[in-house]
């Protein structure tokens, strides 16, 4: 076995650090080659998010992503590379979700919640592949059916939970799957002065209710596609006992509540730990069969490989996670203020929002890496400069000094076509 000295186990983590990540080599391997075959097969909206995402991946930790200039007494100097910051990229997404579920628990009531999934018919799934928009109406759909529920279960007067809706495409084996993962408080404000407690949610009455209320949005939506209705149609008839809806754990706080929902808002659907081998042309990943409990392995091309990944992208501007209820943003100050008053729970009102690590702190905290600490002697290397990547052409940055603003508001249109 080696000896390594302190200084060798520096270096070492540092050449860890800087090495790209399996997922982050496949697509820097293959994407030039069969990127437009890959774009060609997604949908519209994808298609525009992975035309400005891949080429992120590709410089995410590289010198063209910009980088920070760092010196040390001893005379080391180094480039420390920015990171994308993407929540679809490999290295960055994991950092991005763990921000994620901070902002979600500075947005939920500290009281117990339970965790619902609601999943479609598979012959469905199209219809929502196509168009992603179709996403808000499924995680509606799911939100209306709680709100009505709740307000069954307490018949004498309204209750109002809070609900977070997180929708997911993706299934275990990265085929299209697309669900709701739900949070709904186990309770709600029934008027302005009661905290009723909701511990029962019956399953049968939830399966049928989301049922009715997703294929009612679809079907006045395709008003007019006879293919789509008589799809629908035959839907009614054939899950007589309504859509599946699996009624998982319960949390008994709102930390461990978002940390369960936002683990994948941010990250790619695979992590690297499942890709069982990578050899330059195919890709073998592993996934757990719920069915049967297997641990089964599939290999394909990294083109289809590419594709399983970048189907579940999220088109630009869209909302994985709403709320609904007490969560929506309309009600949701003022009610949080009631919530307190009357609430069983101690400390059920966040406090203060987390605070905004600096780019230090962000390294250490998702990466476990002191940019600052010098790989060669260990002391503290000192700031030389910030470099960032140019983002206009030399041409355009001197068109834009020689204009004044009303001349640059008046041509912001034209330049946007101008230098695409």
């Amino acid at each position: 076995m080696p000896y390594y000295t302190r200084v060798d186990c520096r270096v070492e983590l540092r050449k860890k650090w800087l090495e790209m990540s399996v997922l982050a080599s496949i697509f820097r391997d293959h994407w030039d080659v069969c990127g437009e075959a890959v774009l060609g097969r997604l949908p519209p909206g994808v298609y525009k998010a992975a035309r400005e995402v891949v080429p992120k991946i590709l410089r995410c930790k590289t010198e063209a992503s910009g980088f920070a200039s760092l010196r040390c007494e001893c005379g080391h100097t180094e480039k420390v590379p920015f990171t994308c910051k993407g929540r679809f990229c490999p290295i960055c997404g994991p950092a991005a979700a763990a921000r994620a579920a901070e902002a979600v628990k500075g947005r939920l009531l500290n009281v117990t919640h339970r965790h619902m999934v609601f999943t479609i018919p598979e012959e469905l799934r199209w219809l929502f592949f196509r168009d992603r928009k179709l996403l808000k109406l499924l995680s509606d759909a799911a939100a209306q059916t709680l709100l009505e529920v709740v307000d069954q279960r307490c018949r004498a007067r309204r209750v109002l939970p809070g609900i977070m809706c997180t929708v997911q495409t993706f299934g275990r084996a990265l085929n299209f799957h697309p669900h709701v993962h739900v949070l709904v408080t186990a309770g709600g404000l029934q008027g302005t002065r009661v905290w009723q407690p909701v511990p029962f949610f019956p399953a049968l009455s939830v399966c049928r209710k989301f049922q009715y209320h997703l294929l009612k949005v679809l079907r006045k939506k395709f008003r007019g596609d006879e293919k789509v209705l008589k799809l629908l149609r035959r839907c009614f008839d054939r899950y007589p006992k309504g859509f599946r809806v699996n009624v998982m754990s319960q949390y008994p706080n709102a930390a461990m509540a978002a940390s369960y929902c936002c683990r994948y808002t941010g990250r790619p659907p695979i992590s690297e730990s499942r890709l069982a081998d990578y050899e330059g042309q195919q890709v073998t990943y592993w996934y757990d069969d719920y069915r049967t409990g297997e641990r089964l392995q599939v290999t394909v091309s990294a083109q289809e490989f590419l594709f399983r990944l970048l189907q579940h992208l999220p088109p630009k501007y869209s909302r994985t996670v709403r709320y609904y209820g007490l969560y929506a943003r309309r009600v949701r100050r003022p009610l949080f203020d009631v919530v307190e008053q009357v609430s069983q729970y101690d400390y059920t009102v966040p406090r203060k929002p987390s605070p905004i690590l600096s780019w230090r702190e962000r390294l250490l905290t998702y990466f476990q890496r002191d940019p600052y600490r010098c790989p060669q002697c260990g002391a503290r290397m000192e700031l030389v400069a910030w470099c960032y990547p140019s983002r206009r052409s030399a041409d355009e940055t001197n068109y834009w000094r020689g204009r004044t603003k009303q001349e640059r508001q008046a041509d912001r249109g034209q330049l946007s076509l101008r230098f695409v």
